[in-house]
């Protein structure tokens, strides 16, 4: 039998910033999603509960009734004081309210990924790298983009991180696995920032009329 080629991400022998030191050459695979705990642990009472990734895109005829204004706002303001913790949600900002800034004001890093010309994983890992700016040892796969959302060194935050990903469903409507995959990634980094003093939480950002089951709204 002939031997199997792995291709894999040369990096340096540290990371940014004198980390731990990186595995020389990773070799590249096919991530099976295993939807780790998107839901936090959200009162004291309640358990997250780990389970396969079981996600479906439903799009509601005729569209769905705006989210009320106060409630998306105290979400993120909960959220920002720390009286929410860290996930991946669902959220729509209301119209008008500069979440960035809000965001900002509170000591978060934010970023926004513009997913209006993001319908397969090479162009949504080429998405992350610029607005990352991740560094010249990306190597465009999963596992890298996974390494990079779990060090950050190069882009360091007072208080966390946002990840505000807008227009998300072309890609999850074009390329639904690498869709199911990204999420998944952020799950993890979520799951790896969540014990520090810089927790990260993802938001997906409302498609009107847009129902994503398997990822809570935040709330």
């Amino acid at each position: 039998m002939a031997p199997v080629e792995h291709h894999g991400t040369v990096r340096p022998a540290q990371r940014v910033g004198g980390a731990a030191p990186c595995r020389a050459v990773e070799p590249s695979r096919e991530r099976v999603p295993r939807w780790r705990t998107l839901i936090p642990t959200t009162p004291p009472t309640t358990t997250a509960v780990s389970c396969r990734w079981q996600t479906e895109i439903r799009l509601a005829a005729g569209g769905t009734p705006p989210g009320d204004d106060v409630d998306a706002k105290k979400a993120l303001d909960d959220l920002l004081a720390g009286r929410l913790e860290p996930g991946v949600f669902q959220w729509r900002p209301p119209a008008e309210f500069n979440w960035v800034e809000r965001a900002e004001q509170a000591g978060t890093r934010v970023f926004r990924l513009d997913g209006h010309a993001v319908r397969g994983k090479e162009s949504f890992l080429r998405m992350c790298s610029e607005v990352f700016e991740f560094p010249d040892w990306f190597g465009d796969n999963w596992d890298a983009l996974e390494d990079c959302l779990t060090d950050l060194s190069w882009a360091p935050s007072r208080k966390g991180y946002l990840i505000g990903y807008e227009a998300w469903l072309e890609l999850a409507e074009a390329d639904h696995g690498s869709f199911r995959t990204a999420v998944d990634v952020f799950a993890e980094a979520v799951e790896s920032w969540r014990d520090s003093d810089t927790p990260m939480t993802v938001l997906l950002l409302g498609e009107g009329g847009t129902e994503l089951s398997g990822v809570p709204e935040m709330e």
